[in-house]
């Protein structure tokens, strides 16, 4: 599909970039930065005024060798044409102390879209909210071995001859769980211990709940789905010491 329309659209927005004002301030590292707040604001106004909206079309938690991520669809759209360009990006989550996964994830989320809107308008270096190049990092210490918040135990495999658990359908018992095709390229099994150890990992309810309605939009067939709600049970009675 060509994207003529967008693509001239998008370029008179680039066209218009100004700059935006830095309005917040780091009071520890005592440096000024722009907000997520003024760096949507700026880029939402630049964008319609070309004809064009961005959104976020959905996203997803994922846990993959120690590291938390959010995993992003983003759809570029040209009003009058219809024309569309997605695009799909990860980006970090660093759950900390004072800091639960929830909070982490939602920090993550409203940062991700501000650098994705700066990419895209292609807008000045510095301009960014917080930015990880201004930050100061000369005191960090890499870590020796894996966070004990980070070091969790594996989801467990699902064998038909040796595991208890219920045995992974085939195709001859149930063609439609095989054609049913896991979403970014990922393999069940890898989801599967994705979310097992992002289900771990919550420590209050509203994460856990969030865990919850991902792991039901991703459809999981059996038997994972029934792996899953055991321990998102189990984590759920943890929680609310039942």
């Amino acid at each position: 599909m060509t994207t003529e329309n967008l693509d001239t659209a998008l370029l008179k927005a680039q066209a218009s970039v100004i700059g935006v004002s830095k309005d917040a301030k780091n009071t520890f590292h005592k440096y000024e930065y722009t907000s997520c707040e003024s760096m949507f604001r700026e880029a939402r106004g630049l964008l319609n005024s070309a004809g064009l909206t961005a959104r976020r079309a959905g996203w997803r938690l994922r846990f993959k060798h120690g590291v938390c991520s959010i995993r992003c669809r983003m759809i570029l759209t040209h009003g009058g044409s219809g024309q569309i360009r997605e695009s799909t990006f990860d980006f970090p989550v660093i759950p900390d102390k004072g800091r639960p996964l929830d909070k982490a994830v939602s920090a993550a989320l409203s940062t991700s879209l501000s650098y994705w809107l700066r990419d895209l308008l292609c807008m000045d270096r510095g301009l960014e909210p917080e930015t990880v190049d201004n930050r100061d990092d000369r005191n960090f210490v890499p870590p020796k071995s894996t966070p004990k918040n980070t070091k969790r135990k594996a989801a467990p495999k699902v064998d038909s001859k040796t595991s208890k658990e219920k045995p992974k359908p085939t195709s001859e018992e149930n063609p439609k769980i095989e054609k049913r095709s896991p979403p970014d390229g990922s393999s069940w099994d890898e989801l599967a211990e994705e979310n097992y150890n992002l289900v771990t990992m919550c420590e209050n309810i509203p994460s856990l709940e969030d865990m919850g309605n991902q792991i039901g939009r991703l459809g999981f067939p059996e038997p994972y789905l029934s792996i899953l709600r055991k321990h998102f049970g189990k984590k759920m009675a943890e929680l609310t010491g039942k």
